[in-house]
């Protein structure tokens, strides 16, 4: 991870954040304080200019990030950061994710927040790389069995709602209505759901699927079927009956 500390000037130059990160965090202007916000409404993305410092650590980041909001506060200059710096940490300690949650407890979203959140990610194509490291991301943080229990416990609390309930089967309505993420969550099904002789486990291939029922169809007793293939009885009936195998004609 290559930390930097960078600078959010106005198009004449004149600075008004300083921050910390890495990877493309310096020019992402969203997601930011009111300040931050209406000086980017006032004067556009696209003319802010953008100065990045590479640093060999976090920690030098972090340092140097205190350092440049206080010279350039000496220096007279008005930025709308909301600290002094130092204290944006990308692995926080459980003390500090606890301050954090017991700051958001209690805060609802707006309708109106709510409204602009769904805007902003409409439309928007998440890469495969990037659904890959969420997967990776959630399975990692699923082992934790605390974590689990706390998730199960929400979910119980959220369901217990008639209002929400409804309002989320509502939503998944909405979206299996759209035909474009019905087709995508069908293909992406079927990937994650092979058929046939796709599945490890299959016992039978598409020919001996064809040859059962042509020998059922002849009069040929379950048992004997069931034993030719060494699959069971009822295995033999779900075929014959078209129960399952049903893509094979």
């Amino acid at each position: 991870m290559q930390f930097y500390t960078y600078l959010h000037c106005r198009p004449d130059g004149t600075p008004f954040y300083v921050g910390k990160g890495f990877g493309g965090r310096a020019h992402n202007l969203t997601r930011r304080n009111p300040h931050h916000r209406n000086i980017i409404v006032k004067h556009g993305k696209e003319n802010i200019w953008v100065f990045v410092f590479p640093c060999d650590s976090e920690y030098q980041a972090l340092s140097d990030e205190v350092r440049q909001i206080a010279q350039l506060r000496r220096e007279g200059y008005a930025l709308c950061n909301q600290t002094d710096g130092g204290d944006g940490v990308s692995n926080p300690t459980a003390e500090v994710r606890a301050k954090i949650a017991t700051g958001q407890k209690g805060k609802a979203r707006s309708a109106e927040h709510s409204a602009k959140l769904a805007a902003s990610n409409t439309g928007k194509i998440i890469s495969l790389s990037h659904r890959e490291n969420l997967s990776i991301a959630n399975k990692r943080r699923y082992e934790s069995q605390e974590v689990r229990n706390k998730q199960s416990e929400i979910m119980k609390r959220v369901c217990a709602d008639p209002s929400e309930r409804q309002r989320k089967s509502s939503a998944s309505r909405r979206m299996w209505e759209n035909k474009d993420y019905r087709e995508k969550k069908i293909a992406e099904l079927s990937l994650s759901n092979p058929k046939g002789e796709a599945c490890s486990w299959s016992k039978v291939t598409a020919k001996d699927v064809l040859a059962i029922r042509a020998e059922r169809a002849s009069g040929i007793p379950l048992v004997e079927v069931a034993k030719k293939y060494n699959i069971s009885q009822q295995t033999v009936s779900e075929i014959a009956n078209r129960r399952t195998w049903k893509h094979i004609i």
